[in-house]
């Protein structure tokens, strides 16, 4: 699947759950709730693949899933869980890791300025699982995203005049 039809799959998941899901949002609900709602919209946006919130199981195996990073010169190795995944469970590497997704709420301490440590993650996970694609994005119906593709095994941003767009004045 193409990153420009997973994109417009996972904008129209996030407008059903803006619209049937308002008073999340209006109380300032935590991530967590508002994510599990997302996915709730995204598995019927792909009904031939897993949604799962916060996953931490690598394949069939039940290895917990684990990203090598390099904070300075030590290379340390951390559980990472996804807010949100397309995948197929019992299947590994790119032909079973659709999307991983990333979610900050606008309320949430550091706001939109989280989105910088989201993508990093966004692009360790797809590197180390091969998801071909990631986002991190934050929860508001004018909320910046940042969308990423799998190229030759490194994540690549993918520039916003190349991003899909729907917006609603709802």
């Amino acid at each position: 699947m193409d990153l420009a039809e997973v994109q417009l799959k996972v904008q129209l998941a996030l407008l059903r759950t803006f619209k049937e899901e308002h008073a999340l949002f209006e109380y300032r609900a935590s991530e967590r709730s508002i994510v599990h709602q997302l996915a709730l919209r995204v598995r019927d946006q792909f009904p031939n693949f897993d949604v799962d919130v916060e996953y931490n199981r690598e394949s069939g195996q039940g290895d917990v899933k684990c990203v090598h990073t390099e904070p300075g010169k030590r290379l340390l190795k951390r559980r990472r869980l996804p807010d949100l995944v397309v995948h197929h469970r019992e299947a590994i590497g790119t032909n079973s890791n659709l999307l991983c997704l990333e979610a900050k709420t606008a309320w949430s301490p550091g706001g939109i300025t989280r989105l910088d440590g989201d993508s990093l993650k966004v692009q360790a996970l797809m590197q180390t699982f091969g998801y071909r694609h990631g986002v991190a994005l934050e929860l508001h119906p004018y909320g910046e995203s940042r969308w990423f593709t799998l190229q030759e095994g490194a994540p690549v941003e993918v520039r916003e005049d190349d991003q899909i767009k729907i917006g609603t004045s709802e």
